[in-house]
């Protein structure tokens, strides 16, 4: 058995413009974003083991070593991301590999929800996402009136543009 802690960030702001908004939500309730602690930060990588018939795990100084790191790893990386959520601005200090995730489109949706669509273009930016094919396949389907298959870029490409989020110019608006 192991124990792996979960951040779970949720926004009522967010919750309002998704029932607001029901055809341009991807959720309907108030999350915006949910990593396991192992997916945040280098200092971090394996759940905290309960009980176990590991020889390694009966030794005190192994298990006290395993909960040091995980409040070493709170510290350093979980704490401080509280001040990048509470703004859409603020997402925009998240290191890369937070951004870079299935809750990205629930990032953008808080940016724009929170009245500043023009932080999304650099978030998106900051992925591999913009440039891939199947996002501006997704895009041009949203625009002729298309459902996108479930391929993420492509889902992604077509939320954007239900969103009207538009980067043409490298500008983000929103029309919403």
């Amino acid at each position: 058995m192991w124990f792996e802690p979960m951040l779970a960030i949720r926004d009522r702001s967010l919750r309002t413009w998704r029932r607001q908004h029901p055809d341009l939500a991807t959720i309907q309730d108030d999350r915006m974003c949910e990593w396991t602690l192992s997916e945040l930060g280098p200092t971090y990588r394996n759940p905290v083991v309960l009980t176990t018939d590991d020889p390694e795990w009966v030794n005190i100084a192994s298990r006290r070593s395993s909960i040091d790191d995980l409040a070493s790893h709170l510290n350093d990386w979980i704490l401080p991301i509280r001040e990048y959520l509470r703004s859409p601005s603020g997402l925009l200090s998240l290191p890369d590999p937070w951004i870079d995730t299935g809750w990205l489109l629930q990032l953008v949706e808080f940016a724009v929800a929170r009245g500043e669509p023009d932080v999304t273009m650099p978030l998106l930016a900051r992925t591999r996402w913009l440039e891939d094919p199947a996002f501006k396949r997704g895009r041009e389907m949203a625009l002729a009136g298309k459902d996108p298959v479930r391929d993420w870029p492509q889902v992604l490409g077509y939320r954007i543009a239900k969103l009207g989020l538009h980067y043409d110019l490298g500008i983000a608006t929103s029309e919403t």
